[in-house]
């Protein structure tokens, strides 16, 4: 069975059903928590152990040295649990924001409340 996403160009507000994960070679995953983190957490060290990561590996994300891979997003996620997916991570080519949204299957839902302790909603 394929995944089935949906691709949201920001700057031109438009959305595009895709039967396959699109590639693109320049798409990084960026992420808004750095910018949320001081309403919940008094500084990086305590957000870093809120996700039980070291401040190293959270210092390295922010500064563009380490990629945000499926363990990060998964504890971030329940580092901020009031917030959506979307509203703390998006996708970048360029100067132009894009979403990437799969359509989420119940597999998908599975695998993330079992590596969540607090029942990701997504």
């Amino acid at each position: 069975m394929d995944v089935k996403y949906i691709l949201v160009d920001k700057c031109h507000n438009n959305s595009y059903n895709m039967d396959h994960k699109p590639q693109y070679p320049d798409m990084i995953i960026k992420t808004r928590i750095f910018e949320l983190y001081g309403i919940r957490y008094a500084n990086l060290s305590e957000l870093a152990s809120a996700m039980g990561l070291s401040v190293s590996q959270v210092y390295r994300v922010r500064d563009g040295k380490r990629s945000i891979n499926q363990k990060f997003i998964i504890v971030a996620k329940q580092a901020f649990p009031e917030y959506s997916l979307d509203e703390l991570f998006y996708l970048e080519n360029g100067d132009c924001p894009l979403e990437l949204k799969p359509v989420v299957t119940s597999r998908y839902l599975h695998i993330v409340k079992q590596y969540s302790k607090t029942g990701l909603d997504c």
